[in-house]
């Protein structure tokens, strides 16, 4: 069977047992640290080294193959 139990609040309840509304919340919330657009800009910055990265070993590897099989 289930339970269900609802939790009154009382008066002398601290304050992080009364729910918060939302116009709370939202006053309460900082604003964020960096807009959107750089955000975009730094992970396609972030995007484009891994690629390198992976481009130079992979370049890297297969010249070493074609060295090792070139006698």
């Amino acid at each position: 069977m289930l339970t269900i139990s609802i939790n009154t609040i009382h008066s002398g309840d601290s304050p992080s047992a009364r729910p918060i509304s939302l116009t709370e919340r939202i006053e309460n919330t900082p604003s964020p640290k960096f807009t959107s657009e750089e955000i975009l800009k730094a992970r396609k910055q972030f995007n484009e080294f891994i690629f390198t990265q992976i481009s130079t070993e992979f370049e890297e590897r297969m010249n070493e193959e074609k060295d090792s099989i070139s006698w």
